[in-house]
């Protein structure tokens, strides 16, 4: 029927813990580095995923191909990843490696990182993120419509994410929490022989077990 509605779910996880950078408080968004699965937290992933119709795609990156990896091997049914280079985490430029503290001293900003229009030398702005991102979810949506779309990405990238699905202000975007493995749902509905681009509802955003809650 022309008014049948089509459900297409995005389950957009965060990769895991890169140790190195964390544990120092650093810029790594662009660099391509090892990530460090949490067992428990891979197996929590693997028990809040669906069974079937399910789409696996990743970054470009290797810390989100190690995290689906893991995902995998703690029980969830996936398909081989697909790489999406626009997935990739914001490049920050001449920021990379430095200390978030330090960053925030020079550039005197209140927001997260930086209100989303700022161009970092030598990297991009978080408006540049959304762009990319964006515009290849909305063609994924369509190329998997009625699919679960197992979405290991990063932070910034499921941000962007949440901001096109509920049409945010680009820096109030950057107000939301994402954390390491935390799976965030957004449902995607559209009439399956409409032309029109559908609607977006959003189930839950950071969603992790409470033990792992740093509040």
């Amino acid at each position: 029927m022309s008014n049948e509605w089509i459900k297409t779910n995005w389950y957009c996880i965060r990769h895991a813990v890169v140790a190195k950078h964390t544990h120092k408080g650093t810029f790594y968004g662009s660099q391509d580095v090892d990530c460090t699965p949490c067992n428990d937290l891979s197996k929590w992933n693997a028990n809040n995923l669906p069974n079937e119709d399910n789409i696996l795609i990743t970054s470009k990156l290797k810390r989100t191909i190690q995290t689906a990896n893991a995902i995998k091997e703690a029980g969830a049914i996936l398909p081989e990843q697909i790489e999406i280079p626009e997935f990739n985490e914001q490049c920050f430029g001449v920021w990379e490696n430095k200390p978030f503290k330090d960053v925030y001293k020079e550039t005197d900003e209140v927001f997260w990182f930086a209100p989303a229009h700022t161009v970092i030398e030598q990297g991009e702005s978080f408006m540049n993120l959304y762009g990319r991102t964006a515009h290849r979810m909305h063609q994924l949506t369509h190329k998997y419509a009625g699919k679960n779309i197992i979405s290991v990405t990063h932070g910034g990238t499921i941000r962007a994410m949440i901001a096109f699905a509920m049409d945010l202000a680009m820096d109030n975007a950057l107000n939301i929490t994402i954390d390491n493995q935390s799976i965030t749902l957004l449902e995607h509905f559209h009439k399956k022989e409409s032309k029109e681009k559908g609607k977006w509802r959003v189930r839950f955003i950071n969603k992790l077990p409470i033990e792992s809650l740093d509040i």
